[in-house]
């Protein structure tokens, strides 16, 4: 009698180890994580790695469409991207561009750094502000042969706010940028008809990025 209840004396105290062990997954079946905010999830957004990529002004995708000449207008370089949270990001990009307008063709290295929101999984919100260092600038020439008026050449820096969406599709990256000019942020009725007439006009980038 004593033996049974030294045992079920044992057996009681015991039982609060027992329940603190994860219990014993008896099937084949493999076991995926509860769904959370950590960053390793299967289901979080693939919100960080680095690649690569390259654009144009939307101006040359229409007329590439259409068979048409395009002026020498492209951005190219890298960009590396690193999360904060599930839905929070921030994305450095170094960008050699040429740019080329009505009145001027210039060139030189972009510099943006944005904040990245990931509303869904495989669509992302951007926007920061970007260092731009233009490196050379030459008026174009018109019709009559002679050259723009108004421009200036050599290098300058200026500065400017991104905004912009991108879609993902596997590891590649399609999106939309525009870039508004420092000197606009304080007079909103002047952003917006500058924003609304580089779309008519089809200055609004246009890139394509491939991420590792």
């Amino acid at each position: 009698m004593k033996k049974v209840l030294l045992l079920a004396a044992a057996f009681v105290a015991a039982l609060p180890s027992l329940a603190q062990q994860a219990p014993v997954n008896l099937s084949n079946a493999p076991q995926r994580p509860a769904r959370g905010f950590a960053l390793t999830d299967e289901d979080a957004p693939r919100n960080h790695g680095t690649g690569l990529r390259v654009g144009t002004n939307w101006a040359n995708v229409r007329a590439l469409a259409n068979g048409q000449s395009v002026a020498a207008a492209f951005e190219i370089g890298v960009f590396h991207q690193r999360a904060l949270t599930r839905g929070l990001s921030w994305q450095t990009e170094a960008l050699l561009y040429r740019q080329t307008t009505s009145a001027e063709r210039t060139s030189g290295l972009r510099l943006p750094v944005l904040l990245v929101f990931n509303p869904l999984y495989n669509i992302s919100l951007h926007v920061g502000p970007q260092l731009q260092w233009r490196t050379a600038s030459s008026p174009v020439a018109t019709p009559e042969g002679s050259a723009s008026v108004g421009t200036t050449p050599g290098a300058a820096l200026t500065m400017g706010l991104v905004g912009g969406g991108e879609a993902r599709i596997g590891f590649l990256r399609v999106g939309l940028r525009y870039t508004a000019p420092l000197r606009e942020l304080t007079d909103l009725p002047q952003l917006g008809d500058h924003a609304a007439s580089a779309w008519r006009a089809g200055q609004v980038q246009v890139y394509l990025g491939a991420g590792f």
